[in-house]
């Protein structure tokens, strides 16, 4: 007797359209939290208010600055004059591309290259009709 059964299917079209759901409320959320929360730091800004101190907690505005390359060659150039390479710089595998050289070796039948396996995510794909 087969353990798969209609309902099985059914149960996984049902979790994963929860889970779709959850996500897309998680997304929303989070955007309105941030929407809010740049609402409220604004105007304690403009309060000159630095914190506030409630019956739950103490709310206090904060910034932390976080860097972006702009131009990538230029700050290249900076950080190796400054030999600051191996501060600064990591050699590391485009993911995306890595993946599809190996889908391509493993359905053409050949060995992968040295110092290089793989795993399989496995799922069951569910397409409406």
């Amino acid at each position: 007797m087969s353990t798969v059964t209609p309902d099985r299917y059914r149960e996984l079209r049902r979790l994963k359209a929860e889970y779709k759901e959850a996500k897309q409320a998680a997304t929303d959320a989070e955007a309105a939290m941030k929407r809010y929360q740049a609402e409220l730091f604004d105007d304690m800004r403009a309060e000159g208010s630095m914190s506030w101190k409630g019956d739950d907690a103490t709310y206090s505005r904060k910034s932390t600055v976080y860097a972006r390359v702009d131009d990538r060659d230029k700050f290249h150039e900076y950080i190796k004059k400054h030999q600051l390479e191996d501060e600064f710089l990591r050699e590391t595998e485009e993911k995306a591309r890595l993946n599809e050289y190996v889908r391509g070796l493993i359905d053409n039948g050949e060995e992968l290259p040295p110092g290089l396996s793989f795993y399989a995510q496995e799922y069951i794909s569910i397409t409406e009709s």
